[in-house]
Formats: C-alpha cells, sequence, structure tokens
C-alpha cells in the first residue's frame, strides 16, 4: 500500500511539474508577445516623429511689401515680377504686383537680398535689401517706363488757371506735378497773362502745387480711373493773399 501511495505521490508530483513548466512556458511565451507589440508601437511611432513634416514658420522670418509704379508718373503697375535673391545665391522668392499694384513676401529669411524687377515696356529694377528679425519692410518700387519699339508713350495734358480770391488772374505762378510715390517732380508750368496752364503728365496719380511768392500754396491730389490719363483734366487753384489774410484775422 505504501509502495502504491509513494508512486502515486511521484505520478502526481509529475503531473504538477509538467503544469508548471506549461504555464511558464505560456508566460514566457505571452510575455514575449507582449514586449514584441510594445517594441512594434515605439518603432511606429519613431517612424511617425520623421514623416510629419517640420514647422516651416520661423518667428524670425521677416516680410516685406509695397506698390510698383510708373516712375514718376503716378501710376501704379499691375503684373510686375518681382525677385528676392540672397547675396549668397542659398534662397530665393518670386511675386508678382495685383491688379492695384501690391506685392508681398512673407516667411523671408533675415538676410541681404538683390530685389530685381521684370516687366514687358519697363526698364528692369534692381535695388539690395538688406533683413533683420522679425523686419515688417515696406518699400514702393518705381520702374522707369522703357519701350517695345523704341518709343516712349504720348503724354497727355493736365490744365487749368490759376487765379486770386477776387477773381482777378495771377500771372508767373508756379504750377508743379509731384508723382505721390517717390516725390520726384514730373512736370512743372508757369501761368501765363491769364492765369492760364499747362502741364504734360502721364500715369493716373498725381500731387499738384500752385504757389507765388506773396500768396498762400494750395495743393489738389488728383486719382484718376482707367490707367493712364485718356483725355484732359483740368484743376483750377485760387491762391489768397498772405498779406490780406493776416489782416482778416
Amino acid at each position: 500500500m505504501r509502495q502504491i501511495a509513494l508512486d502515486e505521490l511521484i505520478s502526481d508530483m509529475d503531473i504538477a511539474e509538467r503544469v508548471i513548466v506549461q504555464n511558464v512556458n505560456c508566460l514566457s511565451v505571452k510575455w514575449r508577445m507582449q514586449m514584441n507589440r510594445l517594441l512594434t508601437c515605439f518603432l511606429i511611432f519613431v517612424v511617425t516623429l520623421h514623416l510629419i513634416p517640420e514647422n516651416t514658420d520661423n518667428p524670425t522670418d521677416a516680410s516685406l511689401t509695397g506698390y510698383t509704379y510708373a516712375y514718376r508718373q503716378g501710376d501704379t503697375l499691375s503684373h510686375v515680377e518681382i525677385r528676392l535673391k540672397s547675396t549668397d545665391s542659398q534662397n530665393e522668392y518670386k511675386t508678382y504686383s495685383d491688379e492695384t499694384g501690391r506685392y508681398y513676401f512673407s516667411n523671408i529669411i533675415p538676410k541681404e537680398y538683390a530685389l530685381k524687377t521684370a516687366l514687358s515696356g519697363f526698364v528692369n529694377y534692381q535695388q539690395t535689401l538688406r533683413f533683420t528679425n522679425k523686419e515688417n519692410k515696406f518699400f514702393n518700387i518705381g520702374i522707369k517706363i522703357g519701350s517695345l519699339d523704341g518709343s516712349l508713350p504720348e503724354p497727355y495734358m493736365i490744365h487749368g488757371t490759376v487765379s486770386q480770391a477776387s477773381g482777378a488772374a495771377l500771372s508767373e505762378a508756379t504750377v508743379v506735378i509731384i508723382s505721390p510715390f517717390d516725390q520726384e517732380i514730373a512736370s512743372t508750368a508757369l501761368t501765363d497773362k491769364q492765369g492760364k496752364y499747362y502741364l504734360k503728365a502721364m500715369g493716373n496719380r498725381f500731387i499738384i502745387y500752385a504757389y507765388k511768392p506773396g500768396f498762400e500754396v494750395m495743393t489738389e491730389r488728383i486719382t484718376l480711373k482707367g490707367g493712364w490719363l485718356k483725355k484732359w483734366h483740368q484743376a483750377n487753384f485760387i491762391l489768397n493773399d498772405i498779406e490780406y489774410k493776416s489782416e482778416k484775422k
């Protein structure tokens, strides 16, 4: 009986040992599977980080905006090609002026650039610009008129009269047309004995000054729609006598 009991005990122990080994192997397999899952997830995470594009917005980047216009003419120019190329040739940007003549560059890496323009019928413009961190630069570009056939476009006439407050004509008064963009003088004239003047001009935006020693300076801003002037434009001025105004006060 004792031998039978001992044999049964040994048999039970063998069974228990096999069960334990099986459980350990099972746990080992589950552990390895779990570790493989964790490793796979980690690798996917690392690969995903490399696939995400870098943020190109740099808080130190600069910007540039302004208008393109006909030099000394006062007329804005659309569809002008504008390029910015760094002096080290590592960075280049391109844009075009819109219908109002305005252009815009953003995300410019701060450094020195050569600005160049191109437009059929106009002389190519070039200027060196330097940008600092976070600089928002405003820069108007005045482009000289060239030609496609060797000739310049025909100028148009601005005319009018200059008179005193009494209504009398004011002769030998000076009338000046200035470009509003670069403050360059586009044309000047003196009034005749009847106080009349005639000026040649091109464009659609002007600042006109009328003055004579002993009289107040009068100014008029003119903006004409429809591009280049296609008809005569009249601008009349009345200049007050400075002494008369002083006495009136």
